[in-house]
């Protein structure tokens, strides 16, 4: 992945997709993606808690480190110049697991983007030989869980999480995805 391409594809919705690894030249405009849409989402919680801050100086520095760090991959999806989602892995040092965040715009859902960004981390986590990725999903977010469940994730149902939001008791479910036995190329 040290090439910033990683692919073109057509949405179900018919829109043209570019997938690339987000560098310095997409810093400001995943900068403000995230200040538009994903900071008002009840979707992302850790994100914000990452990246997000009232600073915009702080922001720009959060992101700057996420993307020098060896540990971290943040991708994101492009429809006529503009971001319209993304997708992010942490791994720990020993590249055991990985925790798994993605946000798609709410114009762009349903439209398989959201499978795209997940299979290139996916993709990723195989070349860098990661032993299991683990991402957290709202429990009543059904559509990303069977989307989930499809690409092999599996609910640990002794996990979930309660998180309060907005004054509102937001309940997540953590879901785990095993890569065995890959060895890279």
């Amino acid at each position: 992945m040290k090439d910033h391409f990683i692919k073109n594809f057509k949405s179900k919705k018919g829109h043209e997709i570019v997938i690339k690894k987000i560098d310095y030249v997409l810093l400001f405009e995943f900068n403000e993606f995230l200040k538009n849409f994903v900071s008002k989402s009840e979707d992302f919680f850790q994100i914000k808690k990452i990246i997000i801050n009232k600073s915009e100086n702080t922001n720009i520095i959060n992101i700057m480190r996420l993307i020098e760090d060896n540990n971290c991959i943040l991708i994101c999806g492009i429809h006529n110049d503009k971001i319209i989602g993304f997708s992010g892995l942490i791994t720990d040092d020993y590249k055991n697991k990985g925790i798994f965040e993605i946000f798609i715009h709410k114009n762009y859902r349903n439209a398989g983007i959201g499978k795209e960004l997940t299979q290139s981390i996916i993709e990723y986590s195989k070349n860098i030989g990661l032993k299991q990725i683990n991402l957290s999903v709202r429990k009543n977010n059904i559509p990303a869980i069977k989307l989930y469940e499809k690409m092999g994730f599996i609910k640990q149902s002794r996990d979930t999480n309660s998180i309060l939001y907005n004054k509102k008791l937001i309940t997540e479910l953590v879901m785990v995805k095993q890569i065995l036995n890959y060895l890279p190329e």
